[in-house]
């Protein structure tokens, strides 16, 4: 059975809990039949557990999920500015060196399987494209 806070039950709506099935906390949404039913914290898709699985999380975990469900507003809120999905790699502009220089960046990096290399080729690519293709 999952250990119980000194505080009560972990297990009511809206307490920030951990899945020890999926290793990430969610806030507890309710029961779903056997499985209890969480959602990241500050929203977004929810999954179901097995409630033996799930615990009050620790204040690490709490904060960890708090800077995810920030980073994920930010992301949104940059996104929406920019008038871009970050979630999409940016594409060459035909024509310019630049764009094919970063461009054969990232594709060294992913060859390389590099994720952080490919990224900052990413936001180096974006960053070039505002500055000198912006419309």
């Amino acid at each position: 059975m999952a250990s119980r806070a000194s505080n009560g039950d972990p297990r009511r709506r809206g307490a920030v809990v951990y899945d020890a099935a999926s290793g990430r906390a969610g806030e507890y949404v309710g029961q779903d039949g056997a499985h209890a039913v969480l959602r990241p914290v500050g929203g977004g898709g929810e999954w179901r557990t097995d409630p033996d699985r799930v615990r009050a999380a620790t204040l690490a975990e709490r904060l960890s999920a708090g800077v995810q469900a920030a980073n994920r507003r930010a992301r949104q809120t940059v996104a929406q500015a920019l008038d871009v999905d970050l979630d999409r790699p940016p594409q060459a502009v035909v024509g310019c060196a630049e764009c094919a220089r970063l461009d054969r960046e990232r594709a060294a990096a992913r060859a390389a399987f590099d994720w952080s290399a490919q990224t900052d080729a990413n936001v180096l690519l974006r960053r070039h494209q505002n500055a000198d293709h912006a419309a």
